[in-house]
């Protein structure tokens, strides 16, 4: 898999008529919050579903963190000719690039926090309830593969929720 480093992917959003679909494959909340100009949502979630739109494209994938960007590169590879983008949004932030916020009307808290918030309320009413190691077990086994492995099933649920898909 090819990737493509900071300087270049400016150089290619910088070209106006370029070939490449510039996708981005975070939900549409995390696009709505912040992405990098010119880079459309095509969540990673629904790629599957719509792989003959880009089948023999030239195609540059970003994310958040890297991570759902080479999940995507590795599903498009046998169709596209597919770029990752080496960095992610977050250094794409860090080094203070233009970034473009989508006006939805409605807050709606980042996928991460959503976690947080909802792992915390979860082993705080556990506390309460006769069953509260087992639920504390079962948490912080999901978190421990998560950590080891990237997948995050509690992520993937939260990612398909409504008021994360508009």
């Amino acid at each position: 898999m090819q990737q493509i480093n900071i300087t270049d992917l400016e150089k290619i959003i910088l070209t106006k008529n370029h070939d490449e679909i510039l996708m981005d494959v975070r939900t549409p909340a995390e696009h709505a919050e912040g992405h990098i100009p010119g880079f459309e949502n095509f969540p990673l979630e629904t790629l599957k579903k719509n792989l003959n739109n880009f089948r023999n494209k030239k195609i540059i994938v970003a994310c958040k963190s890297g991570a759902r960007a080479k999940k995507a590169a590795e599903i498009l590879k046998d169709i596209a000719d597919v770029q990752c983008y080496a960095g992610s949004f977050e250094e794409w932030k860090s080094e203070n690039k233009e970034i473009i916020k989508l006006k939805t009307g409605r807050f709606t808290l980042p996928i991460d926090r959503q976690l947080f918030l909802l792992i915390g309320i979860v082993l705080i009413v556990s506390f309460f309830t006769p069953y509260g190691p087992w639920i504390t077990l079962f948490v912080g086994s999901g978190l421990t593969f998560a950590a080891l492995t990237g997948i995050c099933f509690l992520h993937m649920a939260l990612s398909k929720m409504p008021w994360n898909t508009k």
